[in-house]
């Protein structure tokens, strides 16, 4: 598979308010998006309305729903069928890596929270050829995986961190960028 990928860049919600930031105006489809990227737009809708109906009408309110645990019981009470244990995980790990976006602006470099600093620079020193752009993509992919630190992604690498990746519906790296992260961070396997 190809890496670094361009492929889902973060698109803001078109109903937001005029004048507000990227950073507001990030909204619950948004993060079905970002969070599920193999879905398709109509599914990411009608999981939205789903959880509108069910009083989930913001990251804000997704966010405490997913950390309460109550998000599905909401579901089964409104007789809705449930998320996926796979689509809560992918939601609670889009959603901590961004906790930022969803309504505090300011606190976001280019959409990835400026707590993964380190793991950007480390990306960014191991494959000096890729962009800021991929170097961020590339942090919020290893975020949907709950890696957001540079030795988390060298504990992560330990092991085939790309059966990890495929299992989470995200695209794997190149057997040349795992060589140089690897490298990198002084991993041995």
């Amino acid at each position: 598979r190809a890496d670094p990928a361009a492929a889902q860049s973060w698109r803001p919600n078109s109903a937001a308010a005029p004048g507000r930031g990227a950073a507001m105006a990030f909204g619950v489809l948004d993060a079905l998006r970002e969070a599920q990227p193999k879905w398709s737009e109509e599914a990411c809708k009608s999981v939205e309305k789903k959880l509108g109906a069910v009083g989930v009408t913001s990251c804000e309110e997704l966010q405490r729903a997913l950390e309460k645990k109550v998000l599905n019981r909401r579901l089964e009470e409104a007789q809705l069928k449930k998320l996926t244990s796979e689509t809560l995980s992918a939601l609670r790990a889009f959603l901590n890596a961004r906790s930022s976006v969803c309504g505090h602006a300011g606190q976001t470099e280019g959409g990835v929270p400026l707590l993964q600093d380190a793991l950007l620079q480390a990306l960014q020193a191991a494959r000096p050829k890729w962009s800021d752009k991929d170097a961020r993509e590339v942090a919020t992919r290893l975020s949907r995986i709950d890696i957001f630190t540079p030795e988390q992604l060298a504990r992560a690498l330990e092991r085939p961190i790309n059966d990890v990746l495929d299992r989470a519906n995200q695209r794997t790296f190149t057997i040349e960028t795992v060589r140089a992260l690897r490298e990198y961070l002084g991993v041995r396997v």
